[in-house]
């Protein structure tokens, strides 16, 4: 999505770790037997995600979890302050940790009426409301 590069650039410059944390299996579930982790981490790689003079996220900062509740878990783990996913059914699974604020992404406004949640439409707005007003780590 247009600005997610940017937001990644902003939490580095003002010294806020960030992670991410996914949930998909190891392969699809139909066709070919291909491994969906190593794409994601080739995605990453081959779009300066893991480039220090770039973007600069560690590898071991990546999370790619098979379960629901390993991501869940692991969201907890990292201690994040704030936790931003498009899916609703994730933000509001019972276990997810309390201590996180839950941001929902929608920027094609697939859940219009959903108001459980702190809501974004682009990774610039999260920018504006997270990154330059909390300020905290991610």
């Amino acid at each position: 999505f247009p600005g997610v590069k940017d937001f990644f650039r902003g939490c580095r410059a003002a010294g806020i770790e960030i992670c991410i944390v996914s949930h998909k299996t190891k392969h699809p579930f139909r066709g070919p037997a291909y491994d969906l982790h190593r794409a994601a981490l080739d995605w990453l790689e081959h779009n300066g995600f893991f480039d220090p003079q770039g973007i600069g996220l560690p590898r071991e900062s990546v999370y790619l979890r098979t379960t629901l509740a390993d991501k869940l878990r692991q969201i907890g783990d990292c201690g994040c302050a704030h936790f931003i996913d498009d899916l609703p059914e994730l933000l509001s699974e019972a276990a997810f940790p309390s201590s996180v604020e839950r941001w929902l992404f929608d920027p094609n406004e697939h859940h219009p009426r959903e108001t459980r949640f702190a809501r974004a439409a682009s990774w610039k707005e999260l920018d504006e409301r997270i990154l330059r007003v909390a300020g905290s780590c991610l």
